[in-house]
């Protein structure tokens, strides 16, 4: 699951506040990335099937929105 946040008249930010929100058996960890999506702490393996929800908020505009995905093997 890949997000990129982009928005027409929005502020570009280098830091966004992110809460995921996930199946129970999940690996993911909140507030353990740093959003470059190089390594292990923004690239989860392993994901259970079930529905991913992820919110946002950009530091600098305060703009917040949120994102879904439905992971199935």
């Amino acid at each position: 699951v890949k997000v990129e946040i982009t928005n027409p008249g929005s502020i570009p930010t280098a830091t966004y506040d992110y809460v995921w929100s996930s199946p129970a058996i999940s690996p993911i960890a909140n507030g353990t990335g740093n959003g470059d999506g190089l390594l292990l702490d923004d690239n989860f393996s392993g994901l259970s099937d079930g529905v991913y929800s992820l919110s946002f908020k950009n530091n600098t505009s305060g703009c917040i929105g949120v994102a879904q995905t439905t992971v199935m093997k």
